[in-house]
């Protein structure tokens, strides 16, 4: 029986993922771990990138906000336009909700990164800032 199933499961979870695709709705964190974005938080305000940090291997992030009754914030950076990975959230001690910038560094020099990010409030996030890129330096 379990033969039979195990087909049917993987194509209707492969299904669910193509559905969500590009859904501004959903942000897909890991593979197991789907987090509902709720409209009603605003995204983080000013969001900045600067890769003129002074340390050839890192970027400076800083962003505002104005909403007081949040968890902290959470970081998703893509290297050279690949698939966005988690690399900070609003459980580590810097990312609680007084947090404004980070230094993302241990960077490979000359290197394009994106980042994007959420404000985090009883385990929803908000809307996505805008995609923002910057380099390394060399």
């Amino acid at each position: 029986m379990l033969k039979t199933l195990f087909p049917l499961l993987i194509v209707s979870f492969l299904s669910v993922f193509m559905l969500l695709d590009g859904c501004e709705d959903y942000a897909l964190l890991d593979q197991y771990q789907l987090d509902v974005q709720v409209t009603g938080l605003p995204a983080p305000e000013s969001f900045n990138v600067d890769g003129a940090t002074g340390d050839p291997n890192s970027i400076m992030i800083t962003w505002n906000y104005s909403v007081s009754d949040i968890d902290g914030f959470r970081i998703m950076r893509s290297e050279n336009g690949g698939a966005f990975t988690e690399i900070k959230n609003e459980n580590d001690l810097d990312m609680g909700s007084a947090a404004r910038s980070y230094e993302d560094t241990g960077l490979n020099g000359g290197t394009e990164y994106i980042y994007r990010m959420y404000a985090v409030a009883d385990g929803y996030l908000s809307k996505a800032t805008a995609e923002l890129s910057a380099y390394s330096n060399p």
